[in-house]
């Protein structure tokens, strides 16, 4: 997924800056991040990334609206919203090569 890195560095951006649209772009990296498992997941794998997505961005809420009251990131602020990007997509990936590939067992098969 791309420009992920950049989408989370500006949420800091506007929380810094006390511009609330900070809430709405979080709302896009949640839609951004759930389309994609969506295209991606099924079954049990899809349903647990969901779960942790969404309390990672219910966490998300909670220090992005830190950093809009201090109207400041500290650098460790900074890197726990940025690298949330990176979590998610080491998370999904790991995600779908867990799942079972309905072709692999084909292949087991004819070997």
């Amino acid at each position: 997924m791309s420009k992920v890195t950049d989408m989370m560095y500006e949420l800091i951006h506007k929380a810094e800056f006390r511009d609330e649209s900070y809430i709405t772009a979080l709302d896009a990296v949640y839609e951004k991040h759930k389309s994609t498992a969506c295209d991606l997941l099924d079954g049990d794998e899809l349903a647990s990334f969901l779960s942790r997505l969404l309390d990672d961005i219910n966490i998300l809420k909670y220090m992005l609206r830190a950093i809009f009251i201090a109207g400041h990131a500290t650098e460790s602020f900074s890197d726990f919203v940025a690298g949330h990007g990176e979590l998610w997509s080491a998370q999904m990936l790991a995600a779908v090569v867990r799942q079972p590939s309905p072709s692999a067992s084909n292949h087991c098969t004819a070997i």
